[in-house]
């Protein structure tokens, strides 16, 4: 396990539906939690992301309010930024779940306007534990 520690805030443009901002962090966190691929039903692009997160793990994500009123508390879900390399650890497949143990850096938040959830992102680097649920 470790922690992260905010590096930069970055102010967003505001506005209806807008980004409120943006805060990067710097450290390395091991994440524990079911391994989900996200595909779009037009056939779009499609995300890994890790969610359901253990509470040991939960306890590390920062929950961090945007300074803007209408600012919702943000979901526990990690979207994998470089989703190339998740694709290559985790396989190409049209539906995917696992239970798994992974280490990501480059961690950040962005806001938004309009009572939208706030979007987690981190590159993950390593896959330590991978359970897919058959």
């Amino acid at each position: 396990m470790a922690s992260l520690t905010i590096t930069r805030i970055v102010p967003g443009t505001g506005g209806f539906d807008g980004t409120q901002g943006k805060i990067e962090f710097a450290g390395r966190l091991t994440l524990t939690g079911n391994v989900n691929l996200e595909t779009s039903r037009d056939g779009g692009s499609s995300r890994y992301f890790i969610d359901s997160l253990d509470s040991g793990t939960r306890a590390l994500i920062p929950h961090l309010t945007c300074p803007v009123e209408d600012a919702s508390p943000p979901p526990v879900q990690v979207s994998f930024s470089n989703q190339d390399f998740a694709e290559q650890q985790f396989g190409k497949h049209s539906y995917y779940l696992a239970t798994g143990t992974v280490v990501v850096d480059n961690f950040s938040e962005t806001f938004y306007s309009g009572g939208v959830h706030p979007s987690i992102s981190a590159r993950l680097i390593a896959v330590i534990e991978n359970k897919p649920t058959p």
